[in-house]
């Protein structure tokens, strides 16, 4: 017998949603601020969600033993997060599920850095490596905070939605922290 129909009381990713959470951290603002400088002809997204009921997020995590792909699949798709961030223009179903790459948050801090350098498709970054360096720390430290050990992060290359323009500067990183309750979604893509 599936879990679920064991467990009458079984909570799922599904039954979540979100609301968007208010940030004001200069840490934050500080690394979009740099990319939507070099990234002019695209954009760069930076969203918090935080769930309307923080039992139903505890338990689902707790419960909902599919994997850390349904778990992202449920967070994309769900109409609450889709309708928040209508610019981004998530497909649902998401049929064609975008490939991805789970890292740690010392691993999202490393790549960061290279986005940082790179600049976009016109304007190459003016910032130096050990400024790339401290952004991309304090960006991270003010998303995760002391809750490194359980925080997950995945990142998609290239375009997964009509937002990006499907060109080389197209890069998603998805942060879910269990401990606080939240999803981080950062998009930032570019064209020549």
């Amino acid at each position: 017998m599936p879990l679920n129909e064991m467990n009458t009381s079984f909570m799922s990713w599904r039954d979540v949603e979100y609301r968007l959470e208010d940030y004001h951290d200069d840490r934050l603002a500080t690394v979009v601020r740099a990319l939507e400088t070099t990234h002019v002809n695209g954009g760069v997204l930076l969203r918090c969600f935080r769930p309307l009921l923080g039992a139903r997020f505890g338990e689902a995590h707790q419960q909902d033993l599919r994997g850390v792909e349904h778990w992202l699949r449920c967070f994309l798709e769900c109409e609450t997060v889709r309708k928040l961030i209508p610019e981004l223009k998530i497909p649902h179903p998401l049929e064609d599920f975008p490939q991805f790459t789970t890292y740690g948050p010392y691993e999202f801090e490393g790549a960061l850095i290279p986005l940082l350098l790179r600049g976009g498709a016109y304007i190459e970054s003016s910032l130096t490596e050990s400024d790339a360096r401290t952004f991309a720390r304090n960006f991270v430290d003010a998303m995760v905070g002391d809750r490194r050990d359980y925080v997950t992060v995945f990142r998609i290359d290239g375009a997964w939605t009509d937002w990006f323009y499907d060109i080389a500067w197209d890069a998603t990183f998805i942060v879910f922290n269990p401990v606080v309750k939240c999803w981080w979604l950062f998009c930032v893509t570019d064209t020549d």
